[in-house]
This record gives structure tokens, sequence and C-alpha cells, in this order.
């Protein structure tokens, strides 16, 4: 009697892991502009950065799993608002900075935004400046937050004045006021039209004529 033996053999090919992305870190951050960009987190790793809801507390600024960095410079000075605002497919945790990877200073953060779904994002009206270098970081609120979305950036102005003081008297108008950070100048209206320009240092204006400024 003849016996036929077969052998099956098996191989087994280990599955192609996930590459962590470009931006996994602070110092390989991606460039971000104005608009939307599309994004994972589920390969990302996490940062040595800590949380920090100090600009934010009460928000519900979670750890920032997973985490993903954009550098954003903007052309002009303006009101940056970042967002993942149901665009984002899981509880997501937003941070933005001035400075640098070493010397990282929050400037807006976000855990749950009002009327966000998913708990997902929403940094709004920041002011920068033309030229600064602003660091933008996403990941996810616990471990088990983990998707993907769209970052959302959006650059608004001008810059508004801070402190804005007016009054009227013998002169005429007068108005002394703050600069939230530097600005090339500054537009006087008077009554809906432009009747002077000034040096971004100025911090105060006399003229016109009432009514006001």
């Amino acid at each position: 009697m003849w016996l036929r033996y077969w052998m099956v053999v098996c191989l087994l090919w280990p599955a192609a892991a996930l590459s962590q992305p470009v931006n996994d870190d602070c110092s390989e951050a991606s460039v971000a502009f104005v608009g939307t960009t599309a994004f994972d987190i589920s390969s990302a790793t996490d940062s040595a950065v800590p949380p920090d809801d100090s600009l934010c507390s009460g928000a519900l600024l979670g750890q920032l799993h997973r985490d993903l960095w954009w550098r954003f410079t903007p052309d002009t000075s303006g009101l940056l608002s970042v967002s993942t605002c149901n665009s984002a497919n899981f509880d997501s945790d937003l941070a933005v900075y001035s400075g640098t990877c070493s010397d990282l200073q929050l400037i807006g953060c976000n855990g749950d935004a009002a009327g966000c779904s998913l708990f997902t994002s929403h940094v709004a009206e920041m002011p920068v400046a033309a030229g600064e270098e602003i660091l933008i970081r996403v990941g996810g609120w616990s471990t088990t937050s983990i998707g993907s979305g769209d970052l959302i950036v959006e650059l608004s102005g001008p810059i508004p004045p801070i402190d804005l003081q007016c009054s009227t008297g013998p002169g005429g108008i007068s108005a002394s006021w703050s600069a939230p950070l530097p600005v090339d100048n500054w537009e006087i209206y008077l009554d809906g039209a432009l009747i002077d320009t000034l040096d971004g240092s100025a911090t105060s204006w006399i003229g016109g004529t009432v009514p006001g400024i």
C-alpha cells in the first residue's frame, strides 16, 4: 500500500505596520495654510510636551494623545481660528502655541467646543502677527480617542485695539488704546469714513468733530 502524505505549509506574513506621520513631533511639524488639511492620528505617537489647560480650564482639554503638529505663518496680522469642530470623527484636543519647540508659549486651547459634535474642538480669534510662526497641535482626549478628520485654519482681520477709550472735548474727539500685538498701522474712522492713518506704534489720537469716532 502506498501512503501519500500531503504537507500543508502555512506562511505567516506580519501585517505591514502603519508608518508614523511625518508631523508626529513638534520638530517635524508640517506646514499648514488657511483652509482645510486632512489628517489621521491613528499611527501617531504621544509627544513629550505635557498638556496645559491654563488658557482653557473648563473646556475639558484631555491628554492630547497621538498628537500631530503643524506650523502656520500668517501673511498678515489678524485673528487666527483653528478647528476640528464637526470635521473629526473622534474626541479631539487642540493646542496652539507661539515660540519654538524648545520654548512653547500657549496662546489657545480647547477640548470640547460648544455646538461641536463628537466632542470636537475649536479655538477662536487668537491675535497673531504677520510673519510670526504659530504651532498647532491636534490629539485625542484619551488613549481610545483615535481617528481622522480635517484641520480647519482661518485668518480674519483686522486686529481690534483693546482698552479703547473715547471722549469729546474742545479739541474734538480723543481716543486711546492698547495693541494686543505689533501692527503695521491704525486706521481712524469717523462716521464710517476713513479720516486718518497712524503708525502701528501709536496708542492715542485727537481730532475730528462730534459725533464720535
